[in-house]
């Protein structure tokens, strides 16, 4: 491509003639053509092509070279004098937003300063214009056509610069706006970000708080026990295995004693003790249970817990047993005592997918049962975690002779006993050291509650009096007897026992709780249930894994 040495003589189509007009034209030929110019300048841009690539339209001609350019390669060839009608694009910059901010910035100051420089030149050229006089019509007429010319150039100019201006102080706005979008877009996430921190912290510290608080009270930290006795006390002989559930049968002046339990063991082989079932004689005073065979059953693996008795309408005495195995299955276990050859007959063994981690039974008619189950865990690490959390996978369960419905779900209970018109159930939450009292309705096999009594002490198993009065034997220091029924063989190692009575009122919602018996372990470790019998003159008091004992009641309880 040929390059003009002359840039000032390249000018755009249509200002000056778009080819070289031949010498012998007349001056006013060339008026007449530039005012037909003025109005045919669109159809004569888009009938040239550029004479470099004619595929182009051409912009320009020059005078000097004789051809016309398109835009691309007249900027190649000359060095235009005038702003075009293009708009300066701006490009994608790899800089940061501060620095493409800074750049623009810049940009426009010194488009404002050419373009004050640029309205001087043309108040100049204008000026300049307004003075430029020839004589003659066609002089005027010359001057006339240049000065609209000229107007209409600035026009377009000053119009094009303002609009560039205009954009290029918009787009500084946007990149603000979206720069304070931004900034507020990042301090709402900071500040949630912050505040879900914020709120699992305090989750978690109120968790631990509670996990703490939970487990303070539970465990009994910094509580004393204080001896006392109601009258003289004594071991009875012939349980030494533990004696952790009674039931007394006051028809009879006899009570029988499950002993041998074996709860949450880890090895089975280990176990050496067997279970047995002891019948007491309330009447007599030698002070010695006999140990009372079992005949008929299922399984030899006979590790009892609970017991509770029914009567039938014969006057045989029918126990109700929890039995667990070795490998630590469960079932319920029904026995009826012959009372001539003093020995137990078996009757039926029951399992059912409900019986998870049976504690006590209580017998609701000659095939029907009431079962507790104090938690859902088999090994002591996931027990521990229940007691520690309060999440217990614990239960109460009603069997009807054919199957099971569950009355109370996710909770521990421990020791349950009907009141003596059997229309009262008391239900031990042993961890959460409360007594649960409901109305039983042994036809629809429904409970509903009255009222729930705090104890602040872990009530194990229960006993009604002829007064309708409940007794229980209570762990007042709950680390200690865990420590003690971890490893009960250890002699050691004790667990505090208290004997409470518990005299409702009418509505049931409130007791009066009164002390009976007290020992810091030493001398009854572990007591599980407490029973009075005699007029209430006399008292047994049975333990998890160790003896049994009797107590004379001296003292007015009344």
């Amino acid at each position: 491509m040929k390059v003009c040495t002359k840039e000032e003589e390249a000018d755009p189509i249509g200002f000056n003639r778009r080819r070289r007009r031949s010498n012998s034209s007349t001056f006013l030929e060339l008026i007449n053509h530039l005012e037909s110019e003025e109005s045919s300048k669109n159809s004569l841009n888009s009938s040239i092509s550029c004479d470099n690539e004619p595929s182009h339209s051409a912009i320009y001609y020059c005078e000097v070279c004789q051809l016309n350019f398109c835009n691309e390669c007249f900027t190649i060839a000359h060095a235009p004098r005038v702003f075009s009608n293009q708009r300066t694009k701006i490009t994608d910059s790899s800089q940061n937003e501060d620095d493409y901010e800074k750049s623009l910035s810049r940009l426009l100051e010194r488009i404002e300063i050419a373009s004050e420089k640029l309205e001087d030149q043309i108040e100049t050229t204008r000026s300049a214009a307004s003075t430029f006089r020839l004589d003659g019509p066609s002089h005027q007429k010359i001057s006339v056509v240049i000065a609209k010319k000229f107007d209409r150039k600035m026009k377009n100019v000053m119009g094009d610069l303002t609009e560039f201006v205009t954009y290029v102080e918009q787009l500084m706005n946007e990149m603000k706006e979206n720069e304070e979008e931004k900034l507020k877009e990042n301090f709402l996430h900071n500040f949630l970000r912050i505040m879900m921190r914020d709120v699992l912290i305090l989750i978690l510290l109120a968790f631990s708080a509670q996990f703490i608080f939970r487990s303070l009270l539970t465990l009994d930290i910094n509580k004393r026990v204080y001896n006392h006795r109601p009258g003289p006390c004594r071991k009875i002989e012939g349980v030494v295995n533990g004696s952790e559930d009674i039931t007394v049968v006051p028809e009879k002046n006899l009570a029988f004693i499950t002993s041998g339990l074996v709860f949450l063991h880890t090895d089975e082989t280990k176990i050496e003790n067997t279970g047995d079932i002891f019948i007491y004689d309330l009447s007599q005073k030698s002070y010695k249970a006999e140990k009372v065979p079992v005949l008929g059953l299922e399984d030899a693996q006979f590790l009892p817990h609970g017991i509770s008795h029914w009567v039938l309408k014969n006057g045989t005495d029918r126990l109700f047993l929890v039995v667990h195995s070795k490998n630590f299955q469960h079932s319920i276990v029904i026995l009826d005592y012959d009372e001539e050859k003093k020995q137990l007959n078996h009757v039926r063994t029951i399992k059912d997918e409900q019986f998870v981690r049976p504690n006590d039974v209580l017998a609701t008619g000659e095939n029907s049962f009431l079962v507790a189950n104090d938690g859902g865990s088999s090994s002591n690490i996931e027990n521990l975690l229940e007691i520690a959390t309060g999440f217990h996978r614990g239960s109460l369960v009603h069997y009807d002779g054919q199957k099971s419905k569950p009355l109370l779900t996710n909770t521990a209970t421990n020791g349950i006993i009907l009141s003596n018109d059997k229309k009262t159930l008391f239900v031990s939450f042993i961890y959460k050291e409360t007594i649960g009292v409901f109305d039983w309705d042994v036809k629809n096999e429904e409970i509903q509650k009255i009222s729930e009594i705090s104890t602040l002490t872990a009530c194990d198993n229960f006993h009604i009096d002829e007064k309708d009065n409940l007794w229980s034997a209570c762990h007042p220091v709950l680390h200690e007897a865990s420590k003690h029924l971890s490893n009960h063989r250890d002699q050691s190692l004790h667990s505090p026992t208290q004997v409470l009575r518990f005299k409702f009122a009418a509505d049931k919602k409130s007791a009066e709780i009164l002390e009976v018996f007290s020992d810091d372990g030493r001398f009854t470790s572990a007591g599980a249930v407490a029973t009075s019998f005699d007029n209430g003159k006399q008292m047994l008091i049975g333990t998890v894994f160790r003896d049994v004992t009797h107590c004379d009641i001296d003292v007015n309880l009344d």
